[in-house]
């Protein structure tokens, strides 16, 4: 009897020792990785503008545009030609009306 006990004990201690090794082994590995986004931001630029090349100048900021490939193209700063503007108004006059009065 002894011979038995002996051997289910170790036989229970021996499943036992698999069981809690073999979830260990076999567990997912979790893991988090945190990086940065891939965006450059670059400092702002200093804009020289040159002389304004007549009195019907002005200035275009620069921008960002779609390039030819699906990228971002920077367009400088400019002078463009502007026309001088002129202003047309219409002046409606209303006719006078006088009241006569006819006294008898």
């Amino acid at each position: 009897m002894m011979s038995y006990l002996k051997s289910a004990l170790a036989a229970t201690l021996t499943v036992a020792a698999l069981g809690l090794a073999t979830p260990a082994a076999a567990a997912p590995l979790v893991g988090v990785t945190v990086t940065t986004p891939s965006v450059v931001v670059t400092p702002p630029s200093v804009v020289i503008r040159p002389a304004r090349p007549g009195p019907h100048h002005v200035w275009v900021d620069g921008y960002w545009r779609q390039g030819p490939y699906g990228n971002r193209v920077w367009v400088s700063g400019h002078w463009q030609h502007r026309p001088p503007v002129v202003i047309q108004r219409t002046v409606v006059t209303r006719p006078v009306v006088t009241r006569r009065v006819i006294v008898r």
